[in-house]
């Protein structure tokens, strides 16, 4: 009887919370790892809580990789959003957010959610959710998903006519977003004025200034000299990959336009084939890889065409650019 009712007792004791794993850079550049649970994630940094001890906060950049108990859903989505089944992706990522009460999780959730609506080709509805994100957290560790406008397709004027309040916001990310929409309209002027400001880096945000001064690449694609162009290869190779796709597409657009088709090629593989986000413009890449390769005079070019036609096919198959010649 006695053991009967510890046994009970036992099993209504509270479980002991899972332990999260969070993998930092160190002082000297090392890996290392710690557990403890996670109580905040954000972008001035993550506080663990130890099985033992003192709460331990670690600045967001040294932050490399949090692993912890997720919602089933949103493992899910990841999932589905690979293989380009963006809106059950989305269905999955909302249930996921009912489920989880964690803040910091629920913004890692948000940020999923910023990527698969820019994937549906809603831009507006990215936004949207991207606002709200740094309404909670201005300096977000996900600012990786903020999503700005790269291509001229992307000026719709649902998004433009947003952009318009939205340039007069005084956080950095907000202009920086409202701007990139407006850059190539009648507003472009007031937009690439606050992108050089943004640019200088006045804010505290490196992020920001370096996807400002990207940004600015995209008025000169048609009048950048080759040297110019040179310089912001450079530079984009030095941005962490998250954050390459767009610089890399607007230089090799340049290069594309200087009949440098081999360098052109060059870069939209590199955005084809290391970048997962943000998946219009990677399957954009991938299709203006595919209709550049021609010109480079490289061999078995017919081959390797169809390859990557085939690769736009299997990996983006929710995207407009594999029905396009």
């Amino acid at each position: 009887m006695t053991s009967r009712c510890f046994a009970e007792e036992v099993s209504r004791e509270p479980a002991e919370p899972v332990q999260d794993v969070v993998l930092i850079r160190g002082g000297s550049g090392e890996l290392v790892r710690l557990t403890g649970i996670v109580v905040e994630y954000a972008g001035d940094g993550l506080l663990l809580r130890p099985r033992a001890g003192a709460d331990r906060a670690v600045p967001a950049e040294q932050v490399l990789a949090v692993e912890t108990r997720r919602q089933p859903g949103f493992l899910e989505a990841r999932k589905e959003k690979a293989a380009g089944r963006v809106e059950k992706a989305l269905a999955l990522l909302r249930d996921a957010m009912s489920g989880e009460s964690r803040p910091w999780a629920r913004r890692e959730i948000a940020a999923e959610i910023v990527r698969c609506s820019q994937a549906a080709g809603n831009d507006l509805a990215a936004c949207d959710v991207f606002l709200k994100l740094i309404a909670e957290d201005p300096r977000t560790p996900y600012m990786d998903c903020i999503p700005l406008a790269w291509t001229p397709d992307q000026q719709s004027s649902g998004v433009e006519n947003a952009a318009q309040g939205w340039l007069l916001d005084a956080r950095p990310a907000v202009q920086l977003l409202a701007a990139s929409y407006l850059l190539l309209g009648p507003r472009g002027g007031e937009a690439a004025a606050r992108l050089r400001n943004l640019s200088l880096g006045r804010e505290g945000d490196p992020r920001i200034a370096l996807l400002a001064a990207t940004q600015l690449w995209r008025t000169r694609i048609l009048t950048a000299p080759p040297e110019e162009i040179e310089r912001w290869e450079a530079i984009a190779e030095k941005l962490p990959l998250p954050y390459r796709s767009g610089p890399y597409y607007v230089i090799a657009s340049a290069w594309a336009h200087h009949g440098r088709a081999d360098k052109a090629v060059t870069l939209y593989l590199k955005v084809g084939l290391l970048c997962e986000d943000p998946r219009p413009l990677v399957a954009r890449c991938l299709w203006e890889a595919a209709n550049t390769l021609p010109k480079t005079g490289w061999e078995e070019d017919a081959a390797r065409v169809e390859s990557l036609r085939r690769e736009l096919r299997q990996r983006f198959p929710e995207s407009r650019w594999t029905s396009q010649p």
